[in-house]
């Protein structure tokens, strides 16, 4: 096992978000093309919201590449990335790799393996997640419709927030743009709802800056959730899920094999459910979203669920 030093972040990605006809196609052999609902027969792009041309921040925020393979404790792996401060991310060798418990990722640590051929992770009836959301302080606040300054009646002190985190309101999140003063910020955009006064509010954290990629995943267990699947990402920002094969996924509830929510800036792309007891892919409060060449086959129930 080796610990390797980056010297330098990558240079920016920049994705184009948003849904597109173009990017989902059907794919010769399967009867499933990507974000199709197989009851109404039709596409359906649901509750997503394209958002035109977006800039990212680089997807590989620097840090360490902490290399590992077959046998070593893929949690210790992320959670030593993620003690260095910096980000990073932990490499799977080729091989076999068997669960004893479900495998947490972590804020700006990425998971990625040498290619789906060659990385296999038998989940053994658990998850690979990234769960995202960390409350830094609940208070008593108000704003106008239409508007961006927020203030608080009540509660602790808004410096210890900035700039990227969230405003969550009744299960809606809206990110906060700069912090004014203690009692007041102001968000990235207008207040799309009606105007709230003195109602209880929190401040969150985001899961950002992640990259899954390049492994396959056997025989996972979606959770108990409605929404929940074998690589399920909640509460996260600015996250790439590429080149995943998600095989057989089991099912106790009514999960699927790769889901997101409660999630923006997006990219689903080149992902492969089959063969599984459960929904292929999940897609529930996401903002800005893209997938692309994803294939949902043989699956017992919905190839999409947007």
């Amino acid at each position: 096992m080796a610990t390797i030093p980056l010297p330098e972040p990558s240079q920016p990605d920049i994705f184009d978000f948003g849904f597109s006809k173009g990017l989902n196609r059907a794919v010769p052999g399967y009867s499933t093309p990507v974000v199709y609902d197989t009851i109404a027969e039709a596409i359906n792009t649901g509750s997503i919201q394209p958002a035109g041309n977006l800039n990212v921040k680089s997807l590989s925020i620097g840090g360490f590449t902490k290399m590992i393979g077959p046998g070593d404790d893929i949690q210790a792996a992320v959670d030593d990335v993620f003690k260095n401060g910096l980000g990073g991310t932990v490499q799977l060798q080729p091989g076999n790799y068997l669960l004893t418990r479900t495998v947490f990722i972590r804020d700006g640590v990425s998971l990625v393996g040498s290619g789906v051929d060659k990385t296999v992770i038998d989940a053994s009836l658990h998850q690979v997640r990234l769960d995202g959301e960390e409350i830094i302080e609940n208070f008593t606040g108000s704003i106008t419709e239409g508007t961006t300054t927020l203030t608080a009646s009540a509660g602790p002190s808004f410096l210890t927030a900035r700039s990227g985190d969230y405003i969550e309101y009744n299960s809606i999140f809206y990110r906060i743009s700069s912090i004014t003063n203690a009692t007041t910020l102001e968000l990235s955009d207008g207040f799309p709802d009606p105007t709230l006064l003195d109602v209880g509010m929190a401040i969150v954290r985001l899961a950002r800056n992640v990259v899954i990629s390049d492994f396959t995943l056997v025989s996972g267990h979606p959770g108990t959730g409605n929404f929940e699947g074998t690589l399920h990402v909640i509460f996260a920002s600015s996250i790439a899920i590429r080149n995943i094969r998600v095989y057989r996924p089991s099912a106790l509830s009514a999960g699927g094999g790769i889901s997101v929510e409660h999630t923006s800036l997006v990219v689903v792309d080149n992902c492969l459910i089959e063969y599984g007891s459960v929904v292929g892919f999940i897609f529930n409060r996401c903002n800005a979203l893209r997938v692309s060449n994803c294939v949902a086959h043989g699956n017992a129930l919905d190839g999409y669920r947007i």
